[in-house]
């Protein structure tokens, strides 16, 4: 985050939003729950919009693949996409070249794809029409199908809209 800040704001305003982001009470106590899978999603993310802002156009060879890989390990991650969507938008609308925008995104996706696959294929797992013993909408499925009892003593907001789902607080 500082590094993002930094170029617009100063070394100061880096500064400050590092130690806003390291000494952080929400931060420290979703790591010490969630363990470090929530932090390493978000070190993807906050590397991918740096890519995406530090390096406009080019970032998104980069960025995509980062939040591909950000995805696989916190699926909601995939609500970035309409953002990302809307910055390669504002690119294009501030003179970054059509084409250039085109090619990039093709060949970040097909690097997400990639990624995506090197990861879920040693475990059976592929997509729609591959013949792999599973889908990855089958286990996202599986997964939401058990939402309620796998996600039992979280600290967790969203455990208010789902019946059944309330914090366990042994």
């Amino acid at each position: 985050a500082a590094a993002i800040v930094r170029p617009w704001d100063g070394a100061r305003s880096a500064r400050m939003v590092m130690l806003a982001s390291v000494f952080n009470p929400g931060l420290i106590f979703i790591s010490s729950i969630w363990t470090q899978w929530n932090v390493l999603a978000t070190t993807l993310v906050a590397g991918a919009a740096y890519a995406l802002v530090r390096w406009r156009a080019a970032g998104l060879l980069a960025g995509l693949p980062l939040l591909a890989a950000a995805t696989l390990i916190k699926p909601q991650l995939l609500v970035l996409v309409l953002p990302v969507a809307v910055l390669v938008l504002r690119m294009w609308r501030g003179g970054v070249p059509f084409g250039t925008l085109v090619r990039n995104t093709v060949i970040g996706g097909a690097a997400s794809v990639t990624l995506v696959l090197a990861a879920m294929l040693p475990f059976d797992v592929g997509f729609p029409g591959m013949g792999t013993r599973w889908t990855v909408l089958e286990r996202v499925q599986f997964a939401a199908d058990r939402y309620t009892t796998t996600t039992k003593g979280a600290y967790n907001f969203w455990t208010l809209f789902f019946p059944g789902a309330g914090t366990d607080d042994r």
